[in-house]
């Protein structure tokens, strides 16, 4: 009888702990599903906001574009002229980019790969206003990617993963097809 109750009270704790397991789990799941579905982003900006765009990867060189009159030139050489649909691409991952965690009172941005950034971001508002953008770690349980936003180190948030495929590229995927598989150099168009 005495192994019963004990087998008993036993099964009752690992169903107590599982509930506490579930209760946290479903917790973190309506916390992300209500964040994703308020479709909140890291910037309070639209793509038709953004006059100006840089960026650059440690090992790469800076790739920096302006609009200006509606249509987006090259910063660092203005002959090249970059596929409109892929500059606005960029304008849009960057803007748009879903906001699926803030972590606030962060000690240690190095733990989310913010102390040397993969890549460093800057755009400019049609109002002339400044933001910077620095780009960590992927995490690998859910692909999102850790950032912080003009410095501050002590709130980093997690972002959906689409803004990396776009800093992945170099100035020459920006160029319209038809120069970039004719060998051609930006400078000869």
């Amino acid at each position: 009888m005495k192994k019963k109750k004990t087998t008993l009270i036993a099964a009752a704790a690992v169903l107590v702990i599982l509930l506490g397991v579930l209760a946290v789990v479903k917790r973190d799941s309506a916390s992300r599903e209500s964040a994703e579905n308020r479709k909140e982003t890291l910037l309070d900006l639209t793509a038709a906001d953004i006059s100006a765009v840089s960026y650059s990867a440690k090992d790469r060189e800076e790739v920096s574009f302006a609009r200006r009159d509606g249509t987006w030139y090259c910063v660092t050489d203005e002959t090249v002229n970059p596929d409109q649909t892929q500059v606005g691409i960029l304008a849009s991952s960057l803007t748009g980019s879903g906001l699926t965690q803030v972590l606030e009172k962060v000690e240690d941005p190095g733990l989310y790969g913010l102390a040397d950034p993969s890549y460093e971001v800057d755009l400019t508002d049609t109002d002339g206003k400044t933001y910077h953008i620095s780009v960590g770690n992927v995490n690998e349980m859910t692909g999102d990617v850790y950032v912080n936003l003009d410095g501050d180190e002590k709130t980093v948030y997690a972002v959906s993963p689409g803004l990396i495929a776009n800093l992945d590229k170099t100035l020459p995927d920006y160029l319209p097809e038809e120069t970039a598989s004719s060998g051609e150099s930006p400078a000869d168009n």
